[in-house]
């Protein structure tokens, strides 16, 4: 006999039916980086982001997906917290393909989801969103939660994006390349794995937009000073990170 104590007892009994009902399944042949993201994960990490970022509003449905499905779900400012939040849902959909050494050596998952800060105001109304001023940020989104997919190569935290050509995410912002942190305000370790009943252990990174000089400091100074230098005016981590999207 086993016991097992849990805060969630539905969920927990949602949990222990779909892995039984995978494990008397006829196996299939799938690749070993693409994976499926089922109806179950999707459910699991729509609660884990609610659990860790907020209740969400509204979610935007990717309507044609040429690989993953991704879509990305925005948490309005609430009490206690001015700011925007957008995560993704459906990045885990792909597995990175991390060398073992280098998985337990650095403690890392090869299964991860996005997320990113934005300002209180930001707009995201259908017509605002068909302008890139306020797009940008999905866009930014939907495309780094598909780089190890299209490139081959795994990410994580300290890591640093751009596109080929360099030019900036939206013609009235200097950010042309991204960093990739764990969300703020502790950018040295995870907010909490989210642990799908499918076996993958997922992890949020924050998407930092950086401009030529971030990415020169970073260079040069490393991404502990870089962080340091943004935020050392603002007790408020992730306020200094919006404020700074917002008046670049």
């Amino acid at each position: 006999m086993v016991y097992i104590w849990a805060d969630n007892i539905p969920l927990l009994k949602r949990q222990i039916l779909y892995v039984w009902k995978n494990a008397l399944a006829p196996r299939k042949k799938e690749s070993p980086v693409v994976g499926p993201y089922s109806v179950m994960d999707n459910a699991e990490v729509s609660e884990y982001i609610i659990k860790t970022f907020g209740e969400y509003e509204n979610v935007f449905h990717e309507i044609v997906s040429t690989d993953i499905h991704i879509d990305v779900a925005l948490i309005p400012p609430q009490e206690g917290r001015n700011y925007c939040t957008l995560c993704t849902i459906g990045a885990v959909g792909h597995r990175m393909d991390i060398p073992y050494e280098t998985r337990v050596r650095n403690r890392l998952t090869e299964y991860a989801e996005y997320m990113m800060y934005l300002p209180a105001d930001w707009k995201f109304d259908e017509e605002s969103l068909k302008d890139e001023k306020n797009y940008w940020p999905l866009r930014l989104l939907k495309t780094i939660a598909r780089m190890p997919l299209w490139t081959g190569h795994w990410m994580t935290a300290g890591h640093t994006l751009g596109s080929e050509d360099d030019e900036p995410f939206s013609e009235d912002k200097p950010f042309n390349k991204a960093l990739l942190a764990y969300p703020a305000p502790d950018f040295s370790v995870p907010v909490g794995y989210c642990n799908l009943s499918s076996g993958k252990s997922v992890v949020y990174y924050q998407v930092i937009p950086i401009d030529p000089d971030d990415y020169e400091c970073i260079q040069e100074n490393g991404v502990n000073e870089f962080l340091e230098d943004v935020l050392c005016e603002n007790d408020d981590v992730i306020e200094a990170m919006t404020d700074r999207i917002e008046k670049m």
